[in-house]
């Protein structure tokens, strides 16, 4: 079926590309409407070329910002969605800083091409970028759009006044107008510009050689309650769609505060509503970077100040089944204690808990307060409270799958690379040549490349990835693209990794990734089994071991936790030459175990989940050490003054696979 969507810009797509991208404002006449004519094809029948009812893993990214974003925008930062889409897709991208003819003066490109990737702009500013690129609208003139324009740190500090209003009344700039009208009704110019960027980039051949996703960002970082300094706490979403059927305009946290909000707008404007294309559309939202939201993230309360009740752990669990666990500004699993039960945690582990970072050192406590990462901002411990919630109420709000990605403000989707890492944005580097690019750190030291998203699908197509989604039967990886299957059953043979139909035996046996097993399967006394197979990257890092985390809530309420070695040696001897970054020692190429659960009471709600560790390699940091003869710094501290890891041991993280008793 084919359908016309009549989608009407406020500027076309010349116009903004003139006006909002170079940065160059030449006067002339108005720019008139014009309508555009996507054409959007549903698939419900479509079958690829690589069709797999045993699924295959395709490597993706979701969460992208362009020059559409206003602080990628600040930091002269000018690719496109388009560019972004290309990118992912194998073509080379220009990146700040640019020369006075506005040439890049670096470059980046993939390796290996994505397979999936969504764009994530900030669809709070859509609507200032559009009124203050336009020189024929009331608030060009403004101040607050003539420093928009600056590319400057003042547009960044601009916006943050935005971002970290109260969030009970958020604030919008002056040049918005009454109530915020003029930048709602011309938000739709650049959603509609991502639709169109994501519907080019589509590949509806047989082929299925690459998806785009539409979606956007909601950028909720509320400014802590009770505190006198600036304390901005994380609540940012990835609002992805299913297809090309979406609401007129994007809801931003401007105009939609608390999560509930963004939700009940989703119903309204795309489950329940009407789309452009006159058709019903499916979402997803996915939370991301808990680990600096001082708790608000995971918080048990709803926006009313009221305990989760059903309804809003319905509407949680409907709208996000997945959480990003990794990505640029660190990993979110589980909280770093020093002489802990779970040393892993201290991976790419930022040791602050909010968002704006821990600069108390550098403007004080009474302006940037110190906070410290808390346990109630991170998955492990939320998917454990989630567990708890169940009890009381019989609905879990967090059963989370796991996804990674970049958060990229370069428009470089999937560029995780520790070698050669350009930083995560435009303003990245202290400098405006190669030349003291190369003399300094690239990105603060406490962040990394990103990570990676992971999907089993039966096809590379938006329906079958979101299907997948939806049922969790995702993981994610710090970079590497690692293979990792892990299935849950009670009647998995011990040997059944030398079975060649384990795919299948998986699946007819027991539940993937993201799904549940119950106690009406097991016979008395029987414990789960679980089979974790994985392959190294490769092109990547041998592998090391192989972990099952388990969490669980007793009886009582009370929640545990215990970290299992299945397979693979942690213990090998594997090291790096840290002058070279060659490797020293050995791993292995693949790890598959089946391995039963030696602490199962049948009684008790529990999730486990596959962690899988490569052996040392350089960290980003070391790499830039090398290449620039030590110009870089080799010996680094944090903003706390700790050492700065020299290398790391990357890795993935499969979704959980549940276990609830017979009811």
């Amino acid at each position: 079926m084919k359908i016309k969507i009549n989608i009407k810009l406020k500027m076309g797509i010349v116009g903004l590309a003139i006006l909002g991208l170079t940065g160059c404002v030449p006067a002339g006449p108005e720019i008139e409407p014009v309508t555009i004519d996507v054409l959007v094809v549903d698939e419900p029948n479509r079958t690829c070329i690589d069709n797999n009812p045993l699924k295959n893993a395709y490597f993706g990214d979701t969460h992208v910002h362009t020059t559409f974003s206003a602080d990628a925008y600040s930091e002269n930062v000018r690719s496109t969605p388009t560019d972004a889409y290309n990118f992912a897709q194998g073509e080379e991208i220009g990146l700040p800083p640019y020369d006075r003819d506005g040439v890049a003066l670096r470059t980046a490109k993939l390796d290996r091409p994505l397979d999936f990737t969504m764009v994530s702009d900030h669809a709070e500013f859509f609507g200032d970028i559009a009124l203050c690129s336009n020189p024929e609208s009331n608030a060009y003139n403004r101040l607050s759009c003539q420093i928009y324009r600056s590319r400057s740190v003042l547009t960044m500090a601009m916006f943050i006044v935005n971002w970290t209003s109260p969030q009970s009344s958020p604030l919008r700039q002056l040049h918005c107008g009454p109530g915020g009208s003029d930048c709602v009704d011309h938000s739709i110019t650049l959603w509609q510009e991502t639709q169109l960027a994501a519907e080019a980039a589509y590949d509806r051949s047989d082929d299925c050689s690459f998806t785009s996703f539409v979606g956007y960002e909601w950028t909720g970082s509320p400014r802590q309650s009770g505190t006198t300094g600036l304390v901005s706490q994380n609540l940012h979403r990835n609002v992805l769609f299913a297809n090309a059927h979406v609401p007129e305009r994007a809801t931003g946290y401007l105009g939609a505060p608390y999560p509930e909000d963004l939700w009940d707008s989703l119903s309204e404007t795309c489950l329940n509503g009407v789309t452009q294309s006159g058709e019903g559309c499916d979402v997803l939202t996915i939370p991301h970077n808990p680990n600096l939201s001082a708790g608000l993230m995971f918080e048990q309360l709803d926006k009313n100040g009221d305990p989760i009740g059903v309804d809003y752990a319905t509407q949680r669990a409907a709208f996000e089944p997945l959480v990003e666990i990794m990505q640029h500004k660190g990993s979110s699993e589980c909280k770093y204690i020093l002489g802990g039960n779970d040393e892993e945690c201290a991976f790419e582990y930022v040791p602050w808990g909010q968002l704006v970072g821990n600069l108390s050192q550098t403007y004080g406590e009474t302006l940037m307060p110190a906070v410290e990462p808390t346990e109630n901002s991170f998955v492990r411990h939320t998917l454990k409270e989630g567990l708890a919630i169940k009890q009381d109420i019989n609905v879990n709000p967090f059963k989370y799958g796991f996804i990674g990605s970049t958060d990229t403000h370069l428009g470089a989707p999937g560029l995780t690379d520790e070698n050669n890492y350009p930083g995560h944005s435009g303003a990245s580097g202290p400098g405006n040549t190669p030349q003291e690019l190369i003399a300094n750190l690239v990105d603060n030291p406490e962040h990394n490349p990103g990570a990676l998203a992971v999907v089993w699908a039966e096809q590379n197509t938006r329906s079958a990835l979101f299907e997948s989604m939806k049922r969790k039967e995702v993981y994610a990886t710090s970079g590497p693209r690692h293979t990792l299957r892990f299935f849950g059953g009670w009647d998995y043979d011990e040997q059944l990794c030398d079975d060649p139909d384990l795919v299948q035996i998986g699946y007819d046996e027991g539940v993937p990734m993201g799904g549940t097993l119950t106690g009406s399967g097991s016979s008395f006394g029987d414990a789960p089994k679980f089979a974790v197979s994985v392959l190294k990257d490769p092109q990547g890092t041998d592998l090391q071991h192989v972990q099952i985390i388990k969490g669980w809530v007793d009886v009582e309420g009370n929640s545990h936790e215990l970290i299992y070695d299945v397979a693979g040696n942690k213990d090998n001897g594997a090291s790096v030459n840290l002058d070279s970054c060659e490797p020293i020692g050995t791993g292995v190429s693949n790890i598959c175990q089946v391995w039963q659960d030696p602490d199962f009471d049948i009684s008790e709600e529990a999730f486990y989940y596959a962690r899988v560790i490569e052996n040392p390699s350089c960290r980003w940091n070391q790499y830039q050490c090398i290449n620039s003869d030590g110009a870089a710094g080799c010996d680094l501290v944090d903003l706390l003054g700790k050492p700065v890891a020299k290398t790391i041991k990357e890795r993935s993280w499969s979704s959980p696979i549940w276990f609830s008793p017979a009811l």
